[in-house]
């Protein structure tokens, strides 16, 4: 069973690895899982997008390539 700090070291040593661009995902990550109330909220958005998918099957679905993209297209 790993540790807090086990946990912390192997975070740091693939946040160390990751290019420099990409860290602002990390964060916007970090800050959304901060936001939700709790685990089953998370569960729960992944539970409506599987029966989403069922029901829709020839819906190819919207890919973004960036946070900032999936905002930008979703607040305008």
């Amino acid at each position: 069973m790993q540790t807090q700090t086990s946990y912390l070291a192997q975070i740091d040593a693939e946040l160390r690895q990751l290019p420099p661009e990409r860290l602002k995902d990390v964060l916007l990550f970090i800050k959304f899982l901060e936001q939700l109330e709790d685990d089953s909220s998370l569960w729960d958005a992944v539970l409506a997008h599987q029966g989403y998918r069922q029901s829709h099957p020839d819906d190819p679905g919207e890919i973004y390539d960036s946070p900032d993209e999936f905002l930008k297209a979703k607040s305008g």
